[in-house]
Formats: structure tokens, C-alpha cells, sequence
């Protein structure tokens, strides 16, 4: 099914996402209430590549990058695919966020302080 959203400016429409969880929609829309930009499902194309990223949740003015982190992204293989792709976020000038459900309250509490850089996240296998 085709989306466009004609009320975000043309850069930033798309017309495909990809399917979300039920935890990035609530985690967006508490993003969403300090980040009133920041988009769900953003395609981040790689420089150089023919290829792109998609982050759960994009902060784009200030290269954010929020990811909710389920039960496939601490199997051997989704822990390999993360690095890689949160490595070529990096080179693209992104700082990447992976939130999961071992520090999703301490995300929501502290959100600003840990989008900003001022604390991190621990990244704990759920």
C-alpha cells in the first residue's frame, strides 16, 4: 500500500515504509513529542554506494539515528548486521541510538540528555 504524506516537506516524503512494531510506533511517538521532525522508517543513503539504511526513527537535523532493538538484533547474525550498518551510519556523520526493552524507561525518563550525547545507553541483551 502506497503512503504519502503531503504535509512533511517534498525531501522528506516517500512512499513506501517498511512494517513498523508496535514499540517503534509508541517509542516515535514519545520522540516525537521533544523531536516534532523526527520520521519513522528513515532511509539514510549511503554516500559513495548504491545502496541505503533504513533507521526506525531519524532525527535528520541532527543525524540521529533511534533503533529499537528486538529479540533478532542479539542473535549472532543481527549482532553482525548492526555493526555494519551503525558503522556506515557513523561515516555518514549519524550517531545511532539502540533502545530495547532492558532500557526503554531509562530512554523515555532521560531522552533529551541521551539524544543530546550528555549520558549513553547501556546496550544489555534482553
Amino acid at each position: 500500500m502506497a503512503v504519502l504524506n503531503q504535509s512533511m516537506p517534498r525531501r522528506f516524503r516517500r512512499r513506501w515504509f517498511p512494517p513498523s512494531s508496535p514499540q517503534q510506533n509508541k517509542l516515535l511517538h514519545y520522540v516525537r513529542f521533544l523531536y516534532p521532525t523526527a520520521l519513522r522508517n528513515h532511509r539514510v543513503r549511503i554516500a559513495g554506494m548504491r545502496k541505503s539504511r533504513w533507521v526506525d526513527i531519524g532525527i535528520v537535523e541532527r543525524k540521529i539515528a533511534v533503533e529499537y532493538d528486538g529479540q533478532q538484533h542479539f542473535t549472532k547474525e543481527g549482532k553482525i548486521k548492526d555493526k555494519v550498518r551503525d558503522a556506515e551510519l557513523v561515516s555518514m556523520g549519524w550517531r545511532v541510538i539502540h533502545v530495547n526493552k532492558n532500557n526503554w524507561k531509562f530512554f523515555l525518563e532521560h531522552m533529551r540528555a541521551v539524544v543530546e550525547g550528555e549520558i549513553t545507553l547501556a546496550r544489555t541483551q534482553v
